[in-house]
């Protein structure tokens, strides 16, 4: 007989603690499980509660989450509104046949 056994301590959230921790509706957390497949984290069933392990919660956040990246000035393919105010659009002018600017 094994005296000395020690069990690992888990922890759970339920939906309402994570919907907090990510700042979203418990709704939100529901209709995700509903999806084929489920979006998030897994959730597990104890009675009628869904409760999250701590530990798949933060592996998910890993995997999805990312740092913010600054964001650029302007859509891609088009001239900032200065560009345009100012005439240079940083495209090339076309050339005449004949030596001339179009």
């Amino acid at each position: 007989m094994v005296k000395d056994m020690q069990v690992a301590e888990v922890v759970f959230l339920d939906r309402e603690e994570l919907a907090g921790r990510w700042g979203m509706s418990p709704r939100t957390l529901e209709a995700w499980g509903r999806e084929n497949p489920p979006r998030g984290p897994v959730g597990r069933r104890f009675g009628k509660r869904v409760q999250y392990r701590l530990e798949d919660v933060e592996a998910y956040e890993q995997a999805v989450f990312t740092e913010p990246q600054p964001r650029k000035r302007g859509r891609p393919g088009k001239p900032s509104r200065a560009a345009a105010v100012s005439g240079r659009s940083g495209r090339r002018a076309a050339k005449s046949p004949f030596g001339e600017s179009a």
